[in-house]
């Protein structure tokens, strides 16, 4: 999958930095196989979090004279056209007078089939806009994968959190944005491949659904996170009243379903303690 993603994008871009955020993964002497002549490797030894690699491949296009970034996952592919479509859009949208802070990819569920939606955010969850092919729409989510900042934005308002680790780096890097004026945007012809959660428990909720289910130790990052966030200044309310429904619809969706439920608890209890003690970082440091 990662090879195929590498292929993907190597020719729609001027370099492809492969961040290589693990102990076990040979990440150099597999780019080398590849034989792709625009590929970087940057090891950090170890696993770092999400947010530090994103931000060691950021520094790197920086100091290698990029103008953009296209931030992408090891599990999501790109279309042929990926580049060419963001590229448009931001344009588009930048003489119209938008201050962009990102342009988004609408990301097809690999299990699934679902396309991701263009989300606003409500006092009582999140609202579906329209997202007509050739649009690029303003939204107040962006996943990280398939998302392209341009570097003189980063450079105004800042890199990815990396306290955080993993979980809501996204959502906060796109809420920081908002405060200084910028909106993010979904380009609704720019799509990726991607895939939600580990693995998937189909569950019967007035309809069948797919819901996403991950390792345990996520749940850890994804209630301290929401806690670190809920302490900064100026995030929206709106999200923060939501994601505390969305939180507690999880808790009561994972005493019902989860398998691994006893081990869930004892991450999400943790990660709440740690939030409390406002302790980011990387769990156990």
């Amino acid at each position: 999958m990662l090879e195929t993603n590498i292929r993907k994008v190597a020719p729609q871009v001027q370099r492809v930095y492969l961040i290589d955020n693990s102990t076990v993964f040979r990440g150099e002497a597999f780019f080398e196989s590849l034989g792709i002549q625009n590929l970087y490797c940057i090891p950090l030894g170890e696993n770092l979090g999400i947010a530090t690699a994103l931000n060691r491949g950021i520094a790197a296009a920086q100091r290698d004279g990029m103008e953009f970034v296209l931030l992408l996952d090891q599990d999501s592919e790109c279309a042929s056209d990926l580049i060419h479509e963001l590229l448009a859009a931001h344009e588009k949208v930048r003489q119209q007078g938008g201050r962009v802070a990102a342009i988004g990819s609408r990301a097809l569920d690999r299990e699934t089939g679902h396309l991701s939606d263009a989300l606003r955010f409500g006092w009582f969850g999140t609202r579906v806009q329209p997202c007509p092919e050739g649009s690029a729409v303003p939204v107040d989510f962006l996943i990280s994968s398939g998302t392209l900042i341009s570097l003189e934005t980063l450079r105004t308002l800042g890199t990815m959190r990396e306290n955080l680790f993993i979980d809501h780096v996204d959502t906060e890097w796109i809420l920081r944005a908002h405060q200084h004026g910028y909106h993010a945007y979904l380009c609704c012809t720019a799509k990726i491949i991607h895939a939600r959660g580990e693995r998937r428990l189909r569950v019967w909720t007035g309809r069948w659904r797919d819901a996403p289910l991950h390792k345990p130790f996520r749940y850890y990052y994804l209630f301290r996170n929401y806690l670190l966030l809920f302490r900064q200044k100026g995030l929206s309310r709106k999200w923060k009243f939501m994601e505390v429904q969305r939180l507690l619809q999880m808790l009561i969706f994972l005493a019902l379903f989860a398998q691994e439920r006893s081990q869930i608890v004892r991450f999400i209890a943790r990660g709440v303690r740690d939030g409390l003690r406002n302790r980011g970082g990387r769990m156990g440091q």
